[in-house]
């Protein structure tokens, strides 16, 4: 059964989620976190096959995305560091306090999947599943892709993020966003550790003690 539920961020933006909960014992608390600029209806289906297998399974849009487009979100000029230092640790409390599993388990997809590294609650989950979750420095990529990516994060994005005022979809994520984060993931991009090169988020990480799973599926 779908129950709508709202999260709130110390700073005081609202997320909209949705717990999907699991007939009789529940062995664990999934969190299915989506991918930059999804919306968690996409991810509904995959949260009911998990919730039949007898866990308990929250999902939600994170601030600017879906139904997380209060005011609030809007006005907070969020990036992927306010998604990772303000939405995040909220959806892990939320988890934690209203779940009924006794471990907590995190499925991110894509961003979803490396944010949950580099946020400050990683001592909080169990399990950490990443799903095509990339470090998304150039290096990285295969090529001769990888030099249409140096391009990008180098020029194209940085310079469209500052004459625009957006990251235009056409080249990110087939969803215009805040500038922040066409900025944020240029700078991070250009860096061998990617997210990690933050000190801070390097220490986030460096705390997670749970198991880590990562899958990648070629295309």
């Amino acid at each position: 059964m779908q129950q709508p539920t709202s999260i709130h961020c110390k700073d005081g933006v609202i997320l909209e989620g949705t717990w999907l909960r699991a007939d009789g014992a529940v062995s664990a608390t999934v969190i299915v976190a989506p991918g930059a600029a999804a919306e968690a209806r996409f991810y509904l289906p995959f949260c009911e096959y998990l919730c039949s297998t007898g866990v308990d399974v929250l999902t939600f849009d994170f601030r600017s995305i879906g139904e997380s487009t209060s005011e609030g979100a809007r006005l907070s000029h969020p990036g992927f560091s306010t998604w990772i230092e303000q939405d995040y640790p909220a959806v892990i409390a939320h988890a934690r306090r209203c779940g009924r599993g006794e471990s907590l388990i995190v499925v991110g997809h894509s961003a979803g999947g490396w944010m949950a590294a580099a946020q400050s609650a990683t001592d909080q989950i169990d399990v950490l599943v990443g799903v095509a979750a990339l470090n998304g420095h150039w290096r990285h990529m295969a090529i001769p892709q990888r030099y249409a990516h140096w391009l990008a994060w180098h020029a194209v994005v940085p310079l469209a993020c500052r004459i625009l005022g957006t990251w235009p979809g056409v080249i990110g994520f087939r969803r215009s966003l805040a500038p922040r984060f066409g900025l944020e993931f240029s700078r991070w991009a250009r860096h061998r550790d990617f997210v990690f090169s933050e000190p801070r988020f390097a220490e986030n990480a460096a705390r997670f003690r749970g198991r880590l799973h990562l899958f990648q599926v070629a295309d």
